[in-house]
């Protein structure tokens, strides 16, 4: 969670998605309330950016069936983290039909 509201919060990324303070809060909110926790036992260094783990290996404990990421340089680049793929939101719209 701390790393999708750090990223939400980098000003280049809350000026181009018009990201306000009080969208923040409602994210935080949905992270909170809405999602899944998942018991981390996984421990991975796959990714150029270890602050990426953390993704692979909550797609692993919490037996994802894809982990969507913006992220081309890092974790988009490896494609499949013990056979979960992983793929752009875009990618994730065509498989689930949205």
């Amino acid at each position: 969670m701390d790393e999708y509201l750090r990223v939400l919060d980098y000003p280049h990324i809350r000026k181009i998605k018009g990201i306000t303070d009080i969208l923040l809060a409602e994210v935080v909110s949905y992270l909170v309330h809405r999602t899944e926790r998942v018991e981390l036992v996984s421990s991975l260094d796959l990714s150029p950016d270890p602050e990426d783990n953390v993704f692979l290996d909550t797609a692993i404990d919490g037996d994802a069936a894809m982990l969507v990421t913006g992220d081309k340089t890092d974790l988009l680049a490896l494609r499949f983290v013990e056979g979960i793929p992983i793929i752009s939101a875009k990618d994730a719209v065509g498989r689930l039909g949205i």
